[in-house]
């Protein structure tokens, strides 16, 4: 069903092997790729291979967080594709909280990619990770904001630590607390330890992969530990020199 190329930036790539390093903690995940001409969608058309597809994901779903029973179509999930997922369409992409809606999901998550510029033959079903919300965001469809940050690696050194998110982006999608600002502010400082942690981190996983230059994402979870959630090639990420309130 599928025909393998080299993309470092794909999920499908980097993922393999990252996944058992020692030490580094990442998302339940599953991995599924498809020659589909999913593009089609946009046209209306359902490609071939397309409902197969939706039921792999489906199954991924049931395996990562089975319920059964009445309940079996609920649960959520994590959508992407290889290369990204749509996260400020929050609840329309990547948050998938009823499995019957994932053609839907899958649907939005093409439209993204096509206006992005973005593959999609790459598909990959993540299980919940217990993260603290510090509030979400109206306009990005309800999209979670958590303490998150990226670490790039570069000629092995480490050359910048960000916080993921900016804090323009964060007020354009109309946080719904009142004091979003100093939440978001409180949660993008790094204590040394933790900088210390997730840089050795993404080392380990830059050197598991053996060549180039990451960036390389982790994500905080509500126990303290640190997941690596994401890696792109570095000259490909966004860089950004962190503002105060």
């Amino acid at each position: 069903m599928t025909t393998a190329t080299y993309d470092p930036n794909d999920l499908a790539f980097w993922y393999p092997r990252i996944a058992s390093v020692p030490g580094l903690l990442t998302p339940t995940t599953e991995i599924i790729q498809t020659n589909a001409r999913l593009f089609d969608l946009l046209d209306g058309d359902a490609p071939d291979a397309y409902g197969e597809l939706v039921g792999q994901l489906v199954e991924a779903a049931e395996r990562i967080c089975p319920l059964g029973g009445a309940s079996s179509n609920l649960g959520p999930v994590f959508l992407r594709t290889g290369h990204g997922s749509g996260k400020h369409q929050w609840s329309d992409t990547c948050w998938v909280a009823n499995r019957v809606l994932m053609g839907w999901h899958v649907t939005a998550l093409v439209e993204w990619s096509a206006s992005v510029g973005l593959p999609v033959g790459t598909w990959v079903v993540r299980g919940r990770l217990p993260v603290h919300y510090l509030f979400s965001c109206d306009a990005y469809r309800g999209l979670p904001v958590t303490r998150e940050f990226r670490v790039f690696i570069e000629h092995g050194n480490v050359t910048h630590v960000q916080p993921y998110w900016p804090m323009e982006a964060v007020k354009e999608g109309r946080p719904d607390h009142p004091d979003w600002q100093k939440l978001l502010a409180e949660a993008s400082t790094l204590t040394a330890d933790e900088r210390n942690t997730i840089t050795a981190m993404a080392f380990h996983a830059v050197a598991a992969i053996g060549t180039g230059d990451w960036s390389v994402d982790f994500l905080q979870t509500i126990d303290g530990h640190w997941y690596l959630i994401d890696m792109a090639e570095a000259a490909r990420s966004y860089r950004y020199q962190p503002t105060t309130p």
